[in-house]
């Protein structure tokens, strides 16, 4: 027979399991946290070890790594990740927004420097803006619109600031929050002072390493069920994936030859790989954009970047491993990168649960 208290019980287990989780989940923030354009993956399983010296060797180097090597993926407590990079179109509101705040030198203009680190390769100036006191206008190609956008570290960083403060438009929005940006500075002997942590509260921001490396490599079951542990690749697995478009079979652009200009047509855009993923569902951990993904995480001299570009010919399987890092300057280059989260509240669990009574009891 069956029970007529038990799918309650079930619903009352739900609930209770759920504020489980809301207790392991990062500290909430003092205001809500929108989803904004993002499609988004909860990064679970607080508390997970790091990788260990046979699942990522090279970060164990005596040498590279003194004196007990660096240990990554280790987050202890629950977040979100954007699932895929931040788009061109995406960008395109930013730099619009930020637009009569720019005082550098014409956006744009030279590929990969300091000027174009704003606009990405794919957003340029329009002729006559920015002129006599008059701020700058910018136009986007449409084809590129799905692609992943390169910029530097201090302009990802404003881009969290942005997002954390609801897109606001004055100043202050772009300059503080999340990263204060008053300590963007350099020192003579070429170090950074920059402002390395999140500030507490942050609805948004650039991963730690940690973080981007728990999202991508870090699987609770991948010695079985269970049996914790990392992949070399991200996408769960220990071997390199297919270079290729995917028209073409392929499972990622990385490792493609070099295309001949920058047209936007030989570049795939994000989500391109749909069941290419990382045991979390995150994309495009393998050639998803210009170069490599920007964290939050360094020192005085850069902040590490992890993950492929698109392209790179035969030497991209090396850049996907879990244990090859980079390290790139903080106000030039053309790193992609994507969003970590605070988890929402659950308000609408919460509402869920408490109603349920009620409709036992009008149910009665």
């Amino acid at each position: 027979m069956l029970n007529p208290s038990a799918p309650r019980r079930a619903l009352v287990a739900g609930c209770v399991a759920g504020a489980v989780l809301i207790a392991a989940a990062a500290p909430a923030p003092a205001q809500p946290v929108p989803d904004y354009d993002f499609q988004w993956s909860v990064i679970g399983a607080p508390g997970n070890r790091a990788a260990n010296e046979q699942e990522a060797p090279v970060l164990f180097h005596p040498v590279l790594y003194p004196p007990n090597g660096l240990q990554v993926g280790a987050v202890n407590y629950e977040y979100r990740m954007a699932r895929t990079e931040v788009t061109v179109s995406q960008w395109f509101e930013f730099v619009q927004a930020y637009a009569p705040y720019y005082t550098g030198p014409a956006p744009g203009t030279s590929m990969g420097s300091s000027d174009w680190v704003l606009t990405g390769q794919w957003i340029a100036p329009i002729a006559g803006s920015g002129q006599n006191g008059q701020p700058w206008q910018f136009t986007m190609d449409p084809a590129a619109a799905n692609l992943a956008t390169g910029t530097s570290w201090h302009f990802a960083a404003r881009y969290a600031n942005w997002l954390h403060n609801g897109k606001a438009h004055e100043q202050w929005a772009f300059e503080t929050g999340v990263y204060d940006t008053s300590t963007f500075t350099r020192n003579p002997d070429g170090t950074w002072n920059d402002q390395f942590t999140p500030a507490p509260g942050a609805r948004f921001w650039l991963p730690t390493l940690d973080e981007w490396t728990k999202g991508m490599y870090y699987d609770p079951h991948r010695y079985g069920e269970g049996q914790e542990g990392y992949w070399r690749y991200p996408f769960g697995r220990d071997t390199f994936a297919v270079p290729g478009y995917p028209e073409d079979g392929g499972e990622t652009a990385a490792g493609l030859p070099y295309p001949p200009d920058f047209d936007a047509h030989w570049w795939t855009p994000v989500g391109a790989y749909p069941h290419i993923t990382s045991p979390w569902g995150l994309l495009d951990g393998s050639g998803g954009g210009p170069s490599a993904e920007w964290t939050t995480s360094g020192d005085e001299w850069g902040r590490w970047a992890q993950g492929s570009g698109q392209f790179g010919g035969d030497t991209a399987y090396l850049y996907d491993q879990i244990d090859y890092l980079g390290m790139g300057g903080l106000s030039g280059g053309g790193g992609a990168f994507r969003l970590a989260s605070a988890i929402p509240a659950p308000s609408s669990v919460l509402i869920f649960c408490l109603t349920v009574p009620l409709l036992e009891r009008r149910k009665r």
